[in-house]
């Protein structure tokens, strides 16, 4: 029943109708977890307390459903201000991550500055589980102090999904990333 629901549950045939094919409706049922496709057994079987007893020994029968998943594994990152933005000063921004779907395993996130003369992240890796994989994340971007008068910098803060270490429902998420801009703090003198 996590998987598929039939409708009816119970079909009924009479001596005018017992010729007349009946329908049932099988339909996946909507979950949040990225568990891949499934195949289900229904068994279709005589209710006995309800049925002529001749038809009594009639045996069961198995029907292969297929459920088809339509959750991907895939993470999400959000600016917890709006904009993602620091200075060479050192002050601190930060971004959440959250998992899009449950998945069946833990799911590893390494994060890591692609200019790290410009901005750092913290921690450079974070652990989702079953369990916790709703709750936000928060990666502590830093901007870094140089002597150059280079103005705003853009960095790229990246996220990869470190594959040997994770659910692999989310090894095709891959990576996503998030522009980081380190706001310049030295003056022409």
């Amino acid at each position: 029943p996590e998987e598929v629901s039939t409708s009816p549950s119970l079909l009924t045939f009479d001596p005018a109708s017992w010729s007349e094919p009946q329908f049932v409706v099988f339909t996946a049922t909507n979950d949040i977890e990225s568990d891949g496709d499934q195949t289900v057994s229904v068994t279709v079987t005589v209710a006995d307390s309800l049925s002529d007893s001749l038809y009594h020994p009639v045996p069961d029968r198995l029907v292969t459903v297929q459920s088809l998943d339509d959750d991907i594994g895939s993470f999400s990152i959000q600016s917890t201000g709006g904009s993602t933005a620091v200075t060479e000063s050192g002050d601190l921004d930060q971004v959440s991550v959250v998992l899009d779907a449950r998945p069946l395993s833990d799911v590893v996130l390494r994060a890591e500055s692609r200019d790290s003369s410009e901005g750092t992240v913290s921690p450079g890796e974070i652990t989702f589980s079953p369990g916790d994989w709703s709750v936000p994340q928060f990666l502590t971007l830093q901007g870094v102090d140089d002597p150059v008068l280079d103005g705003t910098q853009v960095t790229t803060l990246l996220l990869v999904v470190d594959s040997t270490a994770s659910d692999p429902a989310f090894i095709a998420a891959g990576l996503d990333s998030v522009l980081v801009a380190t706001g310049d703090n030295d003056r022409a003198s």
